[in-house]
């Protein structure tokens, strides 16, 4: 019920805010109307799938899905917030950028595994009968691939001392919850995945991490020509964004 209440609301926001970036498009960026009104149809896949989930009773599979569409949306909404606030051209070269997408990617695709790994009762499996241990392996296995290469990107990004200096609480946030992910993860195997507390705590840190990686690759240096018309204070577009 607190799920479907909670779809229906983030629906009504961002139908309002399609609805006002079609009403303002030509003040707007061209990519705003577009991105609101994929955002909305996320929302609508969300609340299908989330009805899906009910009335099968936690399929494994829907289960994953949707989680997958709520990661997307957190992702893209965290990079349009962060390119309405801070618009132009990316802080990073490509090649940084790119190291930084794929760090996003490998901890979405991690978290999406993890829910497999939960849904499927996989972990419940393994650590109390030694049945079905293989997928519980991979989802342990490629958790340091991916730590360690959330903390490349962090390592690479603070080379450059613009980055270091004026994103330095980004790079400091994304350090901490990646060790804060690991702990939890270690934490969760050694009690046998038998406290909920940990295992909803695993799954808002990989959010985290997601909406924080996307914020920092979305992050521009300044007002550009496609936004010069769109001169908006800070605090009045967190107002209406948040």
């Amino acid at each position: 019920m607190v799920s479907s209440l909670r779809c229906f609301f983030v629906g009504i926001v961002l139908i309002i805010q399609f609805a006002l970036s079609l009403y303002w498009a030509k003040s707007l960026p061209e990519w705003v109307p577009w991105t609101y009104g994929l955002l909305t149809l996320l929302v609508a896949l969300q609340g299908f799938l989330g009805a899906l989930t009910v009335q099968q009773l936690l399929p494994s599979l829907v289960v994953v899905a949707h989680l997958a569409v709520a990661l997307t949306l957190v992702a893209i909404m965290s990079g349009v917030t962060q390119q309405l606030l801070s618009p132009g051209q990316s802080i990073f070269p490509p090649w940084i950028r790119s190291l930084g997408f794929l760090s996003l990617f490998s901890v979405i695709g991690q978290s999406l595994l993890g829910s497999r790994v939960a849904t499927s009762w996989a972990s419940h499996r393994c650590l109390n009968f030694g049945d079905s241990c293989n997928l519980l392996g991979l989802h342990r296995a490629s958790a340091l691939p991916v730590s360690l290469l959330v903390i490349l990107f962090v390592i690479i990004s603070s080379f450059r001392r613009d980055i270091l200096v004026n994103q330095w609480p980004y790079l400091f946030i994304i350090t901490f919850l990646i060790v804060l992910q690991i702990l939890l993860g270690v934490l969760s195997i050694q009690l046998r995945m038998s406290e909920p507390s940990l295992i909803i705590g695993h799954q808002l840190v990989a959010c985290l991490l997601v909406a924080v990686i996307s914020a920092l690759n979305f992050k521009g240096r300044g007002m550009d020509r496609s936004s010069q018309s769109f001169f908006i204070n800070q605090s009045t577009l967190e107002t209406c964004h948040g």
